[in-house]
C-alpha cells in the first residue's frame, strides 16, 4: 500500500502518495456498503453529476472506479448554460467560476493571419450568457468534496463480476476488490502502457454489493454496456487522438495576439489545427488542443476494451505538434490540467514545519549559521520561500553569481529558454505574492498580528559548499562566504526595489542558503530546474504550514490570499 514519506496512508482524506511522481492519487478502499439503490459504475464528471444530483435528493448511491487519477488530466472542459444552472443547483457554481475562463467568441488565424474575429450572442435565457472553460480534475474535485463526500467514491476498484436482473425487482449485484498501486499499475494510469498482471490488493476482501439500479458512467469502453451486450456501433476508428494540455508557452510570431480576448483560437497551417485560449491570473499559460497520430493499434477491439488507454506525448512532443502550425513556439511547462492547489509531495498544510540547517543573512546584513526554528522562534508568521538554484561544478562563486545573473534578466522579455530566467521569473513571483501577505499580515514591528518575515532560501537539493565570493554587476568583488550572502542579499533588494516599489520597502527580507540540503529534505520540496523553480510555505507563529504551493500556481495563490481575508478582518 503507498505511504507518503511521513508514513501516513491518507493524506489529504482519501487520497494515497504515489512516490514515483510525488502525487497524491484517489484512495478509498474500506467500508463498503453491503447494499444501496444506486449504484454508479465511473467517477469521471457524468457519474460525479449524477451522483451530486442523488445525493441532493436524499438517494442513497455508492461511485465505482477503476482510475485512481494519479496524474490529473483533462477531457471535457467546456460548460455552456444548462450546465452551469446545474451546478447552481448543487450550490458550487461560484467555485466552479472562480477557476473557470467565459469564453465569449472565436478567432479563425489561417497561416499566422487573423481571418474571422466573431463573439457569440449572449444566451437570453440564462443568467450565465456565455460558456466557461474549467478543467475536469476541477469539476471532479468540487463534486466530490463538495457535494458528493469522499466517502462515497471507491477506487482504485476491479469488477470480478456484476448480475443485472431482467426484471425491475431482480435488482443488481456487483462483486469488487480493491486494486493496489504496483509500479506497473501507476504508469499503466499514467502514461497508458500495457498492464501484463491485475493488481488486486492483497489481503483485501472480495466484496458483494447489491441495488435496485445500476448505472454505467464509463465511457466509451463501459463495463455495463459490454455485459448487458449492447453493441457500439462504430466500423473504425480515426488513427488520431486530441491531446488536450495546459501550457506555459511562448507563441511564435502572428500578426496579431490571440491572448488579447477570452475567445477560442483556432490556428491553421499546412494542414494542422491549434486550438487554444489564454487562461487567467497567469502570464503566458494556455489550455491548448491539438491532434496527433494515435501511438498504439486503433482497430475498434483495442480502443473500446475496457483497459486501454491511450499514451500521453512529452513536453517536446507537444512543442513539436504546436511548431507545425505556429513556428517559434517555445512551451516552458506542461500541465496535464489545473489540479489541487497542494504540492504534490511537499509538507501538507496543518503539518509542523521541521528544523533546518541554513546559512543566514538577514535584512540587517548579519550572516550566521543557525537552525530554522531558530528564526521562527517569534510572534510572527513565517514566509518561506524556497527557490532551486544550479548544482555547479566550479564552487560556490559560480552558483552565487548565477542567482544574481537570474536577477539581472527578472521581468524581462526574452524567451524563457535559460535556466537564469526561469529562476528569475520564479523568485520574482514568490517575492510578490510575499509582498501581498505583508500588505495584509504587516511587519513584524508594524503590525497587531504580530506579522509576515520573508526568508528566500536558496537549494540545489543536496549538501553543497556555501558560496565563498561574488562577483556582481556594479559591485566590487567579494571575499568570504559571508560576503557572498550579504551581497545576493543586498542584490536581491535592489531589484525588487526597482520592480516592486513602495510595496517592497515594508518587508523585511532574509536570505538563507540550504547548504546542507535540509530544507529540501526535511519540507519534501518537488522543486526543481527547469520545471518548477520554486515553492512557499506561509508557517504560522505555531511552527505549523498554513498555506503553500508551487512558484506560479495561481489556486494556490488565491488560496493564501482567501485565508487571511476569512480569518482576518
Amino acid at each position: 500500500m503507498p505511504r507518503a514519506p511521513d508514513g501516513s496512508r491518507l493524506v489529504p482524506k482519501h487520497r494515497c502518495y504515489v512516490e514515483k511522481h510525488g502525487s497524491y492519487a484517489r484512495w478509498n478502499v474500506d467500508d463498503f456498503p453491503s447494499a444501496v439503490d444506486v449504484l454508479i459504475v465511473g467517477a469521471g464528471p457524468t457519474g460525479l453529476a449524477l451522483g451530486a444530483d442523488l445525493a441532493k435528493r436524499g438517494v442513497s448511491f455508492l461511485l465505482l472506479d477503476k482510475c485512481p487519477r494519479v496524474v490529473p488530466y483533462t477531457r471535457g472542459c467546456a460548460l455552456h448554460a444548462n450546465t452551469q444552472e446545474a451546478f447552481e443547483r448543487w450550490g458550487v457554481i461560484d467555485d466552479v467560476r472562480e477557476r473557470a475562463v467565459e469564453v465569449v467568441g472565436e478567432r479563425l488565424f489561417v497561416d499566422g493571419d487573423e481571418c474571422v474575429d466573431w463573439t457569440f450572442e449572449r444566451c437570453q435565457h440564462s443568467h450565465y450568457q456565455y460558456p466557461i472553460l474549467v478543467a475536469q480534475s476541477e469539476l471532479e474535485r468540487i463534486l466530490t468534496e463538495s457535494v458528493i463526500g469522499t466517502e462515497r467514491v471507491k477506487c482504485p476498484v476491479w469488477i470480478h463480476d456484476m448480475k443485472i436482473g431482467e426484471l425491475p425487482d431482480d435488482g443488481c449485484e456487483v462483486t469488487v476488490q480493491a486494486l493496489e498501486m504496483t509500479s506497473d499499475f501507476v504508469d499503466h494510469c499514467v502514461d497508458g502502457t500495457d498492464l501484463s498482471n491485475l493488481p488486486l490488493l492483497k489481503g483485501s476482501p472480495v466484496v458483494k454489493i447489491q441495488s435496485k439500479y445500476i448505472v454505467g458512467c464509463d465511457g466509451a469502453q463501459s463495463l455495463v454496456r459490454q455485459r448487458l451486450g449492447i453493441n457500439f456501433n462504430v466500423e473504425e476508428c480515426l488513427p488520431y487522438e486530441f491531446v488536450d494540455s495546459h501550457l506555459k508557452i511562448k507563441w511564435g510570431g502572428l500578426p496579431a495576439d490571440p491572448s488579447s480576448s477570452p475567445k477560442w483560437n483556432f490556428m491553421s497551417a499546412s494542414g494542422r489545427v491549434v486550438c487554444c485560449i489564454a487562461l487567467p491570473h497567469e502570464q503566458d499559460c494556455w489550455r491548448v488542443i491539438c491532434i496527433t497520430p494515435t501511438a498504439k493499434d486503433t482497430s475498434v477491439s483495442v480502443v473500446l476494451d475496457n483497459n486501454y488507454l491511450p499514451l500521453f506525448p512529452e513536453r517536446d512532443e507537444i512543442e513539436q505538434l504546436i511548431n507545425e502550425v505556429v513556428p517559434g513556439s517555445v512551451v516552458e511547462s506542461v500541465f496535464m490540467a489545473l489540479g489541487d492547489s497542494f504540492v504534490w509531495g511537499a509538507l501538507q498544510p496543518g503539518q509542523r514545519a521541521p528544523d533546518a540547517r541554513l546559512a543566514v543573512v538577514d535584512h540587517r546584513g548579519t550572516t550566521r549559521k543557525c537552525r530554522l526554528h531558530q528564526m521562527m522562534a517569534s510572534p510572527a508568521y513565517t514566509m518561506l520561500l524556497a527557490v532551486c538554484i544550479p548544482s555547479l561544478d566550479d564552487g560556490g562563486s559560480a552558483r552565487a553569481s548565477a542567482v544574481c545573473s537570474c536577477l539581472e534578466v527578472m521581468g524581462c522579455s526574452e524567451p524563457p529558454t535559460s535556466k537564469e530566467t526561469i529562476m528569475g521569473r520564479a523568485i520574482m513571483w514568490l517575492v510578490r505574492l510575499a509582498g501581498d501577505v505583508v500588505k495584509k499580515l504587516g511587519s513584524p514591528t508594524q503590525s497587531r498580528w504580530a506579522g509576515v518575515r520573508t526568508m528566500v532560501v536558496l537549494t540545489t537539493g543536496k549538501a553543497t559548499i556555501l558560496p565563498y565570493s561574488l562577483s556582481v554587476k556594479g559591485q566590487s568583488q567579494s571575499s568570504g562566504e559571508e560576503d557572498a550572502l550579504a551581497a545576493v542579499l543586498q542584490h536581491m533588494k535592489t531589484k525588487f526595489s526597482n520592480v516592486m516599489g513602495k510595496p517592497f520597502t515594508s518587508m523585511e527580507l532574509d536570505l538563507g542558503f540550504d547548504y546542507e540540503g535540509e530544507v529540501h529534505k526535511h519540507f519534501r520540496l518537488p522543486i526543481g530546474i527547469p520545471s518548477k523553480p520554486g515553492a512557499f510555505f506561509l508557517i504560522r507563529p505555531d511552527g505549523y504550514v498554513q498555506n503553500h504551493g508551487i512558484a506560479g500556481d495561481h489556486l494556490a495563490q488565491d488560496d493564501v490570499l482567501k485565508c487571511l481575508d476569512a480569518y482576518l478582518p
